[in-house]
């Protein structure tokens, strides 16, 4: 019995050691790419902030969002290269238009960043998003599917909690919102939402884009578009996948596209809108909406 156990034991060790080379070399992706570090790492530097509201040491889970993203965005608007302000007030413009029935207390504001194609979001209204990404879509449909994806990460909880999960781990009990600002600043590259989260995000883009009268097609083709920029090299790996904490992209793409095949068979009449103009001029729906980006209706 003793013989057998040391050649069981072997194995296990050969297989555990197997996974872990499996995994290492399928790196999960960060959030944004080296690019974009220069920038973070200023926002996160400590601050010698004289407002007492931010400065104030208070426990972790009575911190408010809105504060703190009122001290998020004061360091953005400080560090912010508005070069592109058609862009910046178009991209306001819509999520402002997107959000005017948010139940969140705050204001939200976009964030042109300059670096390969990205989005995310952070606590308190903030949303990010690069100029190559911008420049990858096609319509303003696809343009509000991806705003509309970080919107639900903010509106589901999701970027706070995530966090405030972070700082409770690293048993930080009690720290000041300025200090909050700069952890979240010096530590977005190892954030990752998981996979239900994610799955949620891309519902709550879904029904913004259905509600505001957008193509449902427009999410699952934003999708494409990554896919043709990053596409999979490989099959899915059973071990990688389930510790990645996003879904891969061409199964995203196939549900979004699936559920949009769904809604048009339920609404065979509408015509949705495009507005491949409106994000080539830079003009919202809002401000202008084109007769020809209406998609003609099943006669």
């Amino acid at each position: 019995m003793k013989r057998l156990r040391f050649p069981f034991l072997i194995t296990i060790l050969c297989g555990i050691l197997f996974t872990v080379i499996v995994i290492a070399k399928q790196k999960v992706s960060v959030p944004f790419t080296g690019t974009l570090s220069p920038f973070f790492q200023e926002l996160g530097k400590p601050i010698k902030s004289i407002d007492r509201v931010v400065s104030s040491i208070l426990p972790i889970n009575e911190i408010d969002e809105k504060a703190l993203g009122e001290e998020l965005k004061s360091r953005f608007r400080n560090q912010y290269d508005a070069r592109d302000s058609k862009s910046t007030h178009y991209l306001n413009a819509l999520v402002k238009d997107l959000t005017k029935t948010s139940k969140k207390p705050f204001d939200y504001e976009v964030y042109l960043l300059f670096g390969s194609p990205n989005a995310f979001a952070l606590p308190g209204g903030i949303i990010c998003i690069t100029d190559s990404l911008m420049d990858t879509l096609k319509t303003e449909g696809e343009l509000v599917a991806i705003l509309g994806h970080e919107i639900g990460h903010i509106e589901k909880g999701h970027c706070f909690d995530l966090y405030r999960g972070k700082m409770l781990k690293k048993t930080m009990e009690t720290l000041s919102i300025a200090i909050f600002a700069s952890e979240i600043f010096q530590s977005i590259a190892s954030i990752t939402f998981s996979k239900s989260q994610e799955s949620e995000a891309d519902d709550y883009g879904f029904q913004l884009l259905v509600e505001n009268g957008y193509s449902p097609f427009s999410l699952s083709s934003s999708f494409q578009h990554l896919i043709e920029i990053h596409p999979t090299k490989t099959a899915p790996n059973p071990i990688v996948d389930f510790l990645h904490s996003h879904p891969y992209l061409e199964i995203r793409q196939q549900q979004s596209q699936e559920k949009a095949i769904k809604w048009f068979n339920q609404n065979p009449k509408a015509n949705p809108y495009i507005g491949a103009k409106n994000l080539k001029e830079k003009i919202p729906r809002c401000e202008c909406a084109f007769l020809e980006e209406y998609q003609k209706a099943e006669s």
